[in-house]
């Protein structure tokens, strides 16, 4: 694995997660959407993507979330309950692990919790 950083005139980019390439072994996981991309804990989520494994650990936040069914670009996985609290967002990224890599945090992989939108 090895970072990705472009040199110009203006100084050279800084090493990100999603500026990685890999040579051999397996793919990078990377999430593609959600459905849907906010709700409850309990409820469930569809979360798409590629290079998913049987064994993926999906996170929401930093929260560990239960896998409920599995296809290599699906994952279905019940919302744990949020960590978040005053001062953090009620929008967390959810994060798959899978094969050894960790899926770079997008748009395309945002729920918010709207147990914290109530008035």
């Amino acid at each position: 694995m090895v970072d990705i950083r472009v040199t110009s005139g203006l100084g050279t980019s800084p090493a990100v997660p999603c500026g990685q390439f890999a040579y051999g072994g397996p793919a990078a996981v990377v999430v593609t959407g959600i459905s849907p991309d906010s709700g409850r804990a309990g409820d469930q989520v569809q979360v798409n993507g590629v290079y998913f494994a049987a064994d993926s650990q999906i996170y929401f936040g930093d929260t560990l979330a239960e896998l409920v069914d599995y296809a290599p670009e699906q994952l279905l996985v019940t919302v744990p309950k949020a960590t978040i609290a005053i001062g953090k967002p009620a929008t967390v990224n959810i994060t798959v692990l899978s094969n050894s890599y960790s899926s770079p945090a997008s748009p395309a992989d945002e729920f918010t919790y709207l147990e914290w939108h109530q008035t």
